[in-house]
């Protein structure tokens, strides 16, 4: 469950209303489905990728700044030291929106950090990129997400 904001209850359509929780607080939540985990390990760091498991999910997680504040609160809770949204597969450089609100990125070339590309996924250094998500300058982000 995800805080309910308008794309959120866009994504729903006109039966929002009765998927409505809310909390003690009286804070309105919806859901949005499935959501592929993946667990990447390296020897210092670990790498936790959130995937929507469709188009529209993808769209929604893209415009929907409550979705990328929970995401946050599970990064901050589980010990994590980055998070970003990563909407881009494209090779090159591409300034990554930081987590919680994407005023601020982080500029990488993922590419650069794949050991071998399989068929369902990439093997990746997480260590490496680990290292270069947190010590890679901050830029503020344009409207590339």
């Amino acid at each position: 469950m995800f805080p309910a904001d308008d794309p959120l209850r866009q994504f729903h359509g006109e039966d929002h209303d009765e998927l409505l929780e809310w909390d003690d607080e009286g804070h309105e939540y919806l859901p949005v489905g499935s959501i592929d985990l993946t667990i990447r390990v390296g020897e210092m760091f670990a790498l936790f990728s959130y995937a929507a498991s469709t188009s529209w999910m993808s769209d929604l997680f893209e415009k929907s700044r409550p979705i990328w504040r929970q995401f946050d609160t599970i990064r901050e809770s589980s010990g994590g030291l980055v998070g970003f949204f990563s909407g881009c597969s494209t090779r090159g450089i591409w300034c990554y929106p930081l987590l919680p609100d994407g005023r601020d990125g982080v500029p990488l070339n993922f590419f650069e950090f794949v050991l071998e590309e399989r068929d369902t996924y990439w093997h990746l250094d997480v260590d490496r990129f680990a290292h270069a998500a947190l010590s890679t300058p901050r830029t503020p982000v344009s409207s590339n997400h």
